[in-house]
């Protein structure tokens, strides 16, 4: 059998990577912003999911228009 070295995490530990309330992630997971996967009653968000999200925001922020006053 082949080793699995895929990682996967709580919801509490995708919110303590990210440094964010748990009911965030919950939020990004039901806005369909944060791929999750289901597991019975909880959710598993796969490390590489979590850190696609987090480039893609960044990307985000950096294209953001400046405000003028």
């Amino acid at each position: 059998m082949a080793k699995v070295t895929t990682t996967m995490m709580t919801v509490e530990e995708a919110a303590e990577y990210m440094k964010v309330d748990p009911k965030t992630v919950y939020r990004l997971i039901n806005d369909k912003e944060l791929k999750a996967a289901a597991v019975g009653r909880v959710y598993r968000i796969y490390l590489r999911d979590l850190e696609d999200f987090l480039q893609k925001s960044k990307l985000k922020v950096q294209r953001a228009p400046k405000r003028s006053y």
